[in-house]
């Protein structure tokens, strides 16, 4: 080769040697390929935790597992499996699913591209595959590189799938976090002012002047139209909550026998003696709650049934007639007689000092007309009960906590509540046609069922008032100390029994003989619940059955505690003033209404 030839090749390959010195020059200081992996990623974690939130409800974690496993070859498979599929569709609709599906296969194939890429380029340990690593690395950083354009298209998808399900107000991930974005303020489930039912309470306490040893039943619910159907609730600084009771007349003085229903293991609850199970009327075809827990009232128990009673508080000044004023609440139960005909029947007035509330008879509860089906809460998580929709236990979580909540400040819940002691009420009016062999009715709306809490009330007479006995202290009740902690703990684990279905004891006997490590001998069983929802939290059993938002809501009463998003920071709750619902709207009504919400 001549002199001149040898300068022409050097000639023509200087552009391309320029070049990849700059290239190297430009890949030293932070343009290597460990700057494309960070991004990928960071990409790749935001794309798995939604998919994670977007499956947590309704796919195992072994299922979302797969999902995840890029390396495998039939994802695409698993994604369009038809359960999974039928999932999303019922969530989302037709148009929507399809779309997120297209999506979330395009990223699989998107992700999968870029590991293999960026794998390739961090080979190599010798000099000149250190010199090629970084020419390759800085190739891929040029804006134009089918890298970087794969990595922007994967940000582009990240961000739609989360516009995607934001357009409907569908919170997938953290609802709290997301609840701040979309709404100015929290929904005010809970009214501030609670005295009216303390009041009540009080003079309840001193109302029945009879000789009973046995305590009267009364069931309390707060109704408030702006969440009385917690799936539609409007946003309002003051709610009108109306008070309802549900009273029971005593039967002790009957020739039959009385049914009772245990609630603590202290007191007794009465409900009518005779439940006819093969009332054609109440048979279990169509309705929204189990059957088997759905009571219903014989004939023969119509005169002694209970009464649906609207609570008013009278403001007016002056003293009520005389007539009015019930002198013995148990008596004037049993002495009432409803006619059919009446819209609304005045019971009469309880009156204490100067404060009075006026007690009125329900429209289609008079003895003829109308009756009550009780489902007891306890029921719910029975072993061998029927198994209750994720939407449905969900709907029942949100009455829970809203019936807890507003009424754990006052006396009607104190820290030995259990189960037992809350039921749902679904009132329902009797028309029987003689002509029709099996009466046919419509499937019941949801929000026709309302959550009662039950209270025991003993006669005034009594020297020692049983209602006022101390109950002995536990391990948990000394270590929350707060009577309102106390009830915060036992809602969290009703929350758990809610959420797996079963009892904390049928929890327990699932798992391994020494999970406890031997507490369960030594531990009353308030204290060995509370050990037991620690330690499934812990442990992230409760995300994994119920998904994340949910967990943090029993996290919140577990623990008694919420993230406070002014300071960033966690706190224990106050139980005082209107702090307390302030902080119980923002971390547990609102979470547990952005997922009824999900859940239609």
């Amino acid at each position: 080769m001549s002199g001149w030839e040898v300068i022409g090749l050097v000639l023509a390959l200087y552009p391309i040697v320029e070049t990849a010195v700059k290239l190297y020059g430009e890949a030293k200081p932070g343009h290597t390929a460990s700057c494309l992996i960070r991004k990928l990623k960071t990409e790749a974690l935001i794309y798995d935790q939604f998919v994670r939130n977007l499956l947590e409800p309704v796919v195992s974690t072994s299922v979302i597992e797969r999902l995840l496993d890029r390396s495998s070859s039939d994802i695409a498979g698993t994604w369009r499996d038809g359960e999974l599929h039928k999932e999303l569709l019922d969530r989302l609709g037709p148009i929507k699913s399809s779309h997120l599906l297209d999506l979330l296969l395009d990223m699989n194939k998107r992700l999968k591209a870029l590991e293999i890429e960026l794998t390739n380029i961090s080979r190599g340990t010798e000099v000149l595959e250190k010199f090629r690593t970084r020419l390759r690395a800085a190739r891929a950083n040029s804006p134009k590189s089918r890298v970087q354009m794969n990595l922007i298209a994967v940000s582009e998808i990240n961000r739609d799938l989360r516009r995607l399900l934001e357009a409907d107000a569908i919170s997938i991930s953290h609802p709290i976090t997301q609840c701040k974005a979309s709404r100015p303020e929290c929904i005010r489930f809970l009214h501030r002012e609670n005295i009216d039912l303390r009041e009540l309470y009080d003079i309840m306490r001193h109302g029945y002047d009879c000789t009973c040893d046995e305590p009267h039943l009364a069931t309390l619910g707060c109704h408030c139209p702006s969440c009385q159907a917690p799936f539609s609730p409007t946003k309002t600084s003051s709610s009108c909550w109306t008070p309802e009771l549900i009273l029971w007349p005593n039967t002790t003085t009957d020739s039959e026998p009385e049914s009772t229903i245990s609630t603590n293991g202290k007191e007794k609850a009465f409900f009518d003696d005779k439940l006819n199970e093969a009332n054609t009327m109440h048979k279990a075809r169509a309705t929204s709650l189990p059957a088997p827990e759905l009571r219903s009232l014989s004939e023969a128990s119509q005169k002694r049934r209970s009464c649906s009673i609207s609570v008013s508080p009278c403001r007016e000044s002056g003293h009520s007639d005389k007539k009015e004023v019930i002198q013995d609440l148990c008596a004037a139960i049993n002495n009432f007689q409803g006619e059919a005909e009446q819209k609304e029947a005045i019971l009469g007035v309880l009156q204490k000092e100067n404060k009075k509330y006026r007690l009125s008879i329900n429209k289609g509860q008079s003895t003829e007309e109308g009756a009550n089906d009780i489902l007891r809460t306890s029921d719910l998580i029975k072993t061998g009960s029927p198994a209750l929709s994720t939407k449905k236990r969900l709907q029942i979580a949100f009455q829970l906590c809203l019936a807890v909540l507003q009424l754990c400040t006052t006396p009607w819940i104190d820290n030995s509540w259990t189960w037992d002691e809350h039921c749902f009420v679904r009132k329902i009016e009797v028309q029987i046609d003689e002509k029709v062999e099996e009466e046919e009715y419509s499937e019941p709306r949801d929000d026709a069922y309302s959550l009662f809490v039950t209270q025991q009330f003993y006669s005034s007479q009594l020297a020692v008032p049983r209602s006022e006995i101390t109950k002995p202290d536990t391990i948990l009740n000394l270590l929350v100390g707060e009577p309102t902690g106390f009830v915060l703990v036992k809602l969290g684990c009703a929350l758990i029994e809610l959420g797996f279905g079963k009892s904390m004891q049928d929890i327990r006997d699932e798992k391994p003989s020494n999970w406890l490590g031997g507490l369960e001998k030594t531990l009353d069983p308030a204290s060995l619940d509370f050990v037991t929802a620690s330690k499934l939290l812990d442990s992230g059993s409760v995300k994994a059955e119920v998904g994340i938002d949910y967990a943090n809501v029993v996290k919140a009463c577990i623990n008694r505690q919420y993230q406070d998003a002014q300071e960033s920071c966690i706190k224990e709750f106050s139980f005082r003033g209107e702090k307390f619902f302030d902080c119980a709207e923002e971390a547990i009504m609102n979470p547990l209404f952005d997922w009824v919400k999900v859940f239609g």
